[in-house]
């Protein structure tokens, strides 16, 4: 499957704004990935990123961060997670507390590693 096979999802660059304090390189360039549910933005990331190379995912579904919940939320499997690194999947148990600005803080802490070993963010 190459990126411009799915219908469906839309994916955009960006650039880092200038963010005083929060660690992130001003003007580095970043993915985005955006659709609705079931149109295959999952499956679509791995393939930018495998075919880009330089990339690493981050997920913002607001159902992969809960650990145990990998049936209806089309969680990268173990093995595509070997195959390109995913951060932000299994990060809290399903009774904990997770919130926009939680969900905002590691993303930009995500980022910020990534970043720090020379690679690009798909969000």
């Amino acid at each position: 499957m190459t990126p411009r096979s799915r219908v469906g999802a839309l994916g955009f660059a960006f650039r880092s704004p200038r963010v005083e304090g929060q660690g992130l390189k001003a003007g580095a360039e970043h993915l985005a990935l955006v659709g609705p549910t079931a149109s295959g933005k999952s499956e679509l990331a791995l393939a930018i990123a495998e075919s880009l190379g330089d990339v690493e995912v981050v997920s913002v579904d607001s159902m992969q961060v809960y650990r145990g919940m990998d049936i209806g939320t089309a969680k990268p499997s173990p093995g595509e997670q070997e195959r390109v690194a995913h951060h932000l999947l299994d990060v809290i148990d399903p009774w904990e507390e997770w919130s926009i600005s939680l969900l905002q803080s590691r993303a930009r802490a995500a980022i910020v590693d990534i970043e720090g070993r020379g690679r690009r963010a798909l969000l």
